[in-house]
């Protein structure tokens, strides 16, 4: 439990859109050995978010309720693409007990290596975030 607390868990104001990281949806039983790699590799604990129950949810916020109009329209633009069913795989995620992971990253061996560890924890729905847009790594 103590590598839980090390990290970053439902500090994030209001997801967007994530840059230069990787995300994950991970089984909850696996967060804590998830954390624990993560940070034997050399992350650091603010480079890794976790959202976690409903606080997590409140946080990814799907419809952009809870975080003013800037975040209805961040979530209405986003409603119409792929981000859309990403935003709402990870609150039903949430919903059933599952950890998503946000994990900074820079370049591609960061990049590698998180979301291999991510996919090794038993994770899912892996994606690589950059400037540019996002890419499926699972």
């Amino acid at each position: 439990m103590d590598t839980i607390r090390r990290s970053t868990v439902n500090a994030a104001k209001f997801v967007s859109r994530p840059a230069n990281c990787v995300r994950a949806i991970v089984p909850g039983p696996s967060r804590s050995q998830c954390v624990a790699t993560l940070f034997t590799q050399g992350f650091s604990g603010p480079a890794v978010q976790l959202l976690e129950g409903a606080e997590g949810r409140r946080i990814l916020d799907v419809a952009g309720r809870h975080h003013g109009i800037r975040g209805r329209i961040v979530r209405l633009y986003q409603s119409g693409g792929a981000e859309g069913n990403e935003l709402q795989t990870m609150d039903a995620a949430l919903k059933n007990g599952h950890a998503v992971f946000i994990v900074a990253v820079s370049g591609f061996d960061e990049m590698l290596a998180a979301g291999r560890t991510l996919l090794d924890c038993g994770g899912h729905r892996a994606f690589y975030y950059d400037k540019r847009g996002s890419q499926l790594l699972d």
